[in-house]
């Protein structure tokens, strides 16, 4: 079996189509965190569908890391920095800029016992509140 070299025509079909969709801002919805409740706060991965969009993007395997973020961390940063630690969390879980998320459907974080949408990114109703 014959292995594809590096820029071969498959690899430049899927750069040109990722560099298409992230372009036009048409992603297939909001790439999706799953939050789990700890001792002390949340644990926050990506869910295995977004995943498996990602992996289209970094290579077959990716995984994104689990975080785990305390609450009165998550205070103190929005009262130092004036934004909620999900923002900056989604460059860590994802491994892209808040720019590429934006083009591939902005994020959502999913309470992973129930399935609500504890929080969107970008933040389009402009709520205010704390580390939920």
């Amino acid at each position: 079996m014959r292995r594809a070299k590096a820029g071969s025509r498959p690899e430049k079909r899927a750069g040109r189509f990722l560099a298409a969709l992230f372009e036009s801002g048409k992603g297939e919805g909001p790439l999706r965190v799953r939050v789990e409740p700890t001792e002390d706060g949340n644990a926050y991965s990506v869910e295995s569908a977004s995943r498996l969009r990602l992996e289209g993007i970094h290579g077959a395997g990716w995984t994104g890391p689990t975080v785990r973020v305390g609450h009165a961390e998550a205070n103190d940063f929005r009262k130092l920095r004036g934004e909620d630690v999900r923002e900056q969390l989604l460059e860590v879980l994802m491994g892209l800029d808040q720019t590429y998320i934006r083009n591939l459907g902005g994020a959502e974080y999913v309470d992973a016992a129930n399935g609500t949408v504890v929080f969107r990114w970008p933040d389009t109703t402009s709520q205010e509140g704390g580390e939920r």
